[in-house]
């Protein structure tokens, strides 16, 4: 048992849950916790969500619909806790160390991930560690309706869990009481278990990629998502003038064997509202 899984027992003890402890405790993955610290003097690089991002010269603005994508946040794997998470998760994970994420959504919120066509209004970029980065602006991003209020992120590691997993082992009363050890306040999240507004992210990225969409879902869908997996939550954060729908969530997903490369073009993106 790792400290993650210990953390959790304590937890559940506290909000008289410990008599599930044992078959919650296994579901457990570490997950970094991004905090927002103030958007003055945010170096070249660093984490961070709005504001512009650090990119490459080279490297063309992804666009959708003739339009700029609003860029949502980066975050630098140098900064995050990743040998923690390491030490908390299964035998054999394995990513990059180092090197910079960026993340990108349609600028006018219109494509929420329910489809295959919806690739194109997504875009995820790793840049390589050493890559020369410049701060870069969109030429026409005030078509955006995406401004959101730079900040730093600070990571910190906590332990998550499956929803879905949880609430098929609690009754009402008993998820009433979990939901007391959920982040009161936005859930901004890099890798464990997405905390959903709906159904799991990575169900809808499974679905996809077995030719299916939000109509039409595969026999075997628990199975197939479970090859998939969190890489970056952003949620509605007033403080960040971020609000997806009527207070969701953004989900970025990617399957576990392309985690070791970071194979970004194995990323689907979901967007959730209540």
């Amino acid at each position: 048992m790792n400290r993650y899984q210990e953390a959790l027992i304590v937890d559940l003890d506290m909000i008289d849950l410990s008599r599930h402890a044992a078959s919650l405790w296994p579901m457990v993955r570490p997950g970094i916790h991004l905090a927002c610290s103030g958007g003055s003097d945010i170096a070249l690089g660093a984490s961070k969500i709005g504001g512009q991002p650090d990119l490459p010269p080279d490297i063309e603005w992804p666009r959708y619909g003739g339009r700029p994508q609003a860029f949502l946040a980066q975050v630098n794997l140098a900064e995050m806790p990743l040998a923690d998470v390491a030490a908390g998760e299964a035998e054999g994970f394995d990513m990059p160390r180092d090197g910079l994420l960026s993340f990108f959504w349609d600028s006018m919120q219109e494509v929420y991930g329910l489809e295959a066509t919806d690739r194109a209004a997504f875009h995820v970029m790793y840049t390589t560690p050493g890559a020369h980065l410049e701060r870069r602006h969109a030429d026409d991003s005030m078509l955006s309706q995406i401004a959101l209020t730079e900040s730093a992120w600070t990571p910190s590691v906590h332990w998550t869990l499956p929803q879905n997993g949880v609430r098929a082992l609690l009754n009402d009363e008993e998820w009433i009481a979990y939901e007391h050890l959920l982040p009161a306040e936005a859930n901004h999240q890099f890798l464990g278990h997405a905390l959903p507004v709906q159904a799991e992210p990575s169900f809808m990225a499974a679905t996809i990629a077995a030719g299916g969409s939000y109509l039409s879902y595969p026999d075997d869908l628990e199975s197939l998502a479970a090859e998939w997996r969190n890489l970056l939550q952003v949620d509605s954060d007033m403080a960040a003038n971020a609000m997806w729908g009527d207070g969701g969530s953004l989900y970025f997903t990617i399957r576990e064997t392309a985690l070791p490369t970071l194979d970004v073009d194995a990323c689907w993106f979901e967007m959730q509202s209540g």
